[in-house]
Protein backbone atom coordinates (compact mmCIF):
# COMPACT_ATOMS: atom_id res chain seq x y z
CA UNK A 1 0.00 0.00 0.00
CA UNK A 2 1.15 3.75 -0.94
CA UNK A 3 2.85 5.36 2.07
CA UNK A 4 0.78 8.08 1.61
CA UNK A 5 -2.32 6.37 1.75
CA UNK A 6 -1.20 4.55 4.92
CA UNK A 7 -0.32 7.71 6.62
CA UNK A 8 -3.37 9.45 5.57
CA UNK A 9 -5.29 5.92 7.21
CA UNK A 10 -3.12 6.29 10.51
CA UNK A 11 -4.26 10.22 11.14
CA UNK A 12 -7.77 8.73 10.34
CA UNK A 13 -7.39 6.18 13.04
CA UNK A 14 -5.43 9.05 15.20
CA UNK A 15 -8.35 11.46 15.33
CA UNK A 16 -10.83 8.17 15.79
CA UNK A 17 -9.02 7.17 18.75
CA UNK A 18 -8.76 10.67 20.16
CA UNK A 19 -12.76 11.16 19.59
CA UNK A 20 -13.48 7.64 21.54
CA UNK A 21 -11.18 8.61 24.44
CA UNK A 22 -13.10 11.90 24.76
CA UNK A 23 -15.93 10.52 24.96
CA UNK A 24 -15.17 7.50 27.32
CA UNK A 25 -14.14 10.45 29.50
CA UNK A 26 -16.82 12.27 28.92
CA UNK A 27 -19.69 9.12 29.75
CA UNK A 28 -21.54 9.24 33.17
CA UNK A 29 -19.93 6.65 35.28
CA UNK A 30 -23.02 7.16 37.34
CA UNK A 31 -25.25 5.67 34.88
CA UNK A 32 -23.36 2.34 36.39
CA UNK A 33 -23.63 2.76 39.90
CA UNK A 34 -26.41 0.52 41.07
CA UNK A 35 -28.83 2.12 43.14
CA UNK A 36 -31.92 1.00 45.05
CA UNK A 37 -35.42 2.48 45.00
CA UNK A 38 -38.45 1.34 46.01
CA UNK A 39 -40.37 1.99 42.63
CA UNK A 40 -40.34 -1.01 40.65
CA UNK A 41 -40.59 1.00 37.34
CA UNK A 42 -37.76 3.01 38.21
CA UNK A 43 -35.43 0.33 38.80
CA UNK A 44 -36.26 -1.16 35.75
CA UNK A 45 -35.08 1.95 33.67
CA UNK A 46 -32.14 2.29 35.63
CA UNK A 47 -31.32 -0.76 34.81
CA UNK A 48 -31.82 -0.28 31.28
CA UNK A 49 -29.82 2.25 31.33
CA UNK A 50 -26.94 0.59 33.00
CA UNK A 51 -27.32 -2.08 30.50
CA UNK A 52 -26.92 0.75 27.80
CA UNK A 53 -24.07 2.67 29.72
CA UNK A 54 -22.25 -0.87 29.74
CA UNK A 55 -22.67 -1.86 26.43
CA UNK A 56 -21.38 1.81 25.19
CA UNK A 57 -18.03 1.12 27.27
CA UNK A 58 -17.43 -2.45 25.67
CA UNK A 59 -18.33 -0.90 22.23
CA UNK A 60 -15.72 1.86 22.86
CA UNK A 61 -13.46 -0.57 24.61
CA UNK A 62 -13.09 -2.95 21.53
CA UNK A 63 -13.07 0.04 19.42
CA UNK A 64 -9.99 1.04 20.71
CA UNK A 65 -8.31 -2.28 20.53
CA UNK A 66 -8.83 -2.37 17.17
CA UNK A 67 -7.24 0.96 16.59
CA UNK A 68 -4.69 0.20 18.75
CA UNK A 69 -3.87 -2.98 16.50
CA UNK A 70 -3.98 -0.80 13.15
CA UNK A 71 -1.68 1.40 14.80
CA UNK A 72 0.79 -1.54 16.33
CA UNK A 73 0.14 -2.92 12.13
CA UNK A 74 1.51 0.59 10.58
CA UNK A 75 4.14 0.86 12.86
CA UNK A 76 5.35 -2.54 11.47
CA UNK A 77 4.48 -2.57 8.27
CA UNK A 78 2.46 -4.62 7.97
CA UNK A 79 -0.88 -2.80 7.49
CA UNK A 80 -2.90 -3.12 4.94
CA UNK A 81 -1.81 -7.07 4.78
CA UNK A 82 -4.29 -9.98 5.24
CA UNK A 83 -3.47 -12.11 8.97
CA UNK A 84 -4.78 -15.25 7.29
CA UNK A 85 -3.78 -15.19 3.11
CA UNK A 86 -0.89 -12.52 3.73
CA UNK A 87 -2.63 -11.11 0.71
CA UNK A 88 -3.30 -6.88 0.53
CA UNK A 89 -6.12 -5.52 2.01
CA UNK A 90 -8.19 -3.91 -1.02
CA UNK A 91 -7.62 -0.08 -0.08
CA UNK A 92 -11.26 0.24 -0.29
CA UNK A 93 -12.11 -2.40 2.16
CA UNK A 94 -9.73 -0.18 4.16
CA UNK A 95 -11.23 2.93 3.83
CA UNK A 96 -14.49 1.29 4.64
CA UNK A 97 -12.82 -0.55 7.89
CA UNK A 98 -9.63 1.09 8.63
CA UNK A 99 -8.98 -1.13 11.71
CA UNK A 100 -9.70 -4.34 9.64
CA UNK A 101 -7.18 -7.50 9.99
CA UNK A 102 -8.43 -9.45 7.12
CA UNK A 103 -9.38 -9.19 3.47
CA UNK A 104 -13.08 -9.85 2.14
CA UNK A 105 -12.79 -13.28 1.45
CA UNK A 106 -10.49 -14.21 4.62
CA UNK A 107 -13.26 -12.21 6.97
CA UNK A 108 -16.41 -13.72 5.41
CA UNK A 109 -14.79 -17.49 6.21
CA UNK A 110 -14.00 -16.11 9.44
CA UNK A 111 -18.00 -15.08 9.66
CA UNK A 112 -19.39 -18.37 8.43
CA UNK A 113 -16.60 -21.09 10.28
CA UNK A 114 -17.39 -23.08 13.08
CA UNK A 115 -15.25 -22.53 15.58
CA UNK A 116 -12.14 -24.25 15.15
CA UNK A 117 -12.79 -24.56 11.27
CA UNK A 118 -9.96 -22.00 9.97
CA UNK A 119 -7.40 -23.58 11.63
CA UNK A 120 -8.00 -26.41 9.60
CA UNK A 121 -8.58 -24.51 6.65
CA UNK A 122 -4.58 -23.13 7.72
CA UNK A 123 -3.67 -26.63 7.81
CA UNK A 124 -5.38 -27.80 4.29
CA UNK A 125 -4.17 -24.72 2.55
Amino acid sequence: MDETIVKTFENNLRQLEAEITRQMRKQDRTAIHIERTAEETEQLAMASEREVAVRTLDHNAYMLREIHGALTRIEEGSYGVCLECEMQISERRMSAVPWARHCLACQDRLDHAVPGAMHALRRAA
